[in-house]
């Protein structure tokens, strides 16, 4: 049963799920519902459209978790960051879990090349 519970948007096809995900963009706009729920401004909430792997892409969230006794129609479901989905798991909305999104990337350290400058030969 797990199992079903876990390939539960795997029973639509890719084009239905871009169907499904083009009409819940058009329902709710370009904001993570779960940010909103949460009280999160809207400049935190926007989603990030253009991203694949992101913590801000777009994902479609269950509102009552399918593990939860949720049913897998788009009635039941919204858009959230990947990010704030995947750390809601199938917690119920009244339970708060707090995201932190990175405002700026982090520094790298610099590349050295090797070169026998470099090494003081």
């Amino acid at each position: 049963m797990a199992k079903d519970m876990r390939l539960s948007l795997r029973a639509y096809s890719s084009d239905e799920r871009r169907k499904i995900r083009s009409a819940l963009l058009n329902k709710y706009g370009p904001y993570c519902q779960l940010c909103l729920a949460w009280g999160r401004n809207k400049q935190t909430a926007l989603l990030d459209l253009r991203a694949q792997c992101s913590p801000k892409s777009v994902s479609i969230d269950h509102i009552v978790p399918t593990g939860n006794g949720g049913v897998n129609k788009p009635s039941n479901m919204w858009l959230a960051h990947v990010a704030c989905n995947n750390a809601r798991g199938d917690k119920p909305l009244s339970e708060k879990v707090y995201v932190k999104f990175r405002t700026r990337p982090r520094a790298q350290a610099p590349r050295l090349a090797y070169s026998s400058v470099s090494a003081g030969y």
